[in-house]
């Protein structure tokens, strides 16, 4: 569900849900309205994108970290499967690897320390 409309466009929140249960908000993003002043929607399609932030050397520096995304709930409906694709600068982040079963979830994500890349560009 959208977390409001202002007057350049609607924000969209984020949670994760922890194996307790627990929901825990991440945060939101903004999404512009169209050229007609209508408001996105979760139907009109949309993304979201990981990014990490590290101002210490380079990618190689940044510690191991790992996360599964096991479903995706858009305005309470399931996503049906995820796709996504890398950096097309494989030099900016070479050091990490998103997997998915072959039903689409969960997504594994790895970054950081040792991390190889093994799963193609587009997944």
């Amino acid at each position: 569900m959208p977390e409001k409309d202002d007057s350049v466009g609607r924000w969209f929140g984020i949670w994760l849900s922890t194996p307790e249960a627990q929901n825990v908000f991440c945060g939101a993003l903004r999404y512009p309205m169209d050229s007609t002043g209508t408001y996105p929607s979760i139907m009109s399609g949309w993304g979201c994108f990981l990014e990490n932030y590290y101002s210490e050397g380079s990618a190689a520096s940044v510690p191991y970290w790992s996360f599964s995304i096991d479903s995706v709930l858009a305005d309470g409906m399931p996503v049906k499967a995820p796709h996504g694709s890398y950096n097309p600068n494989e030099a900016v982040w070479p050091n990490s690897n998103v997997t998915r079963s072959p039903g689409g979830f969960p997504l594994q994500v790895a970054s950081g320390g040792n991390v190889i890349r093994t799963s193609l560009p587009t997944f």
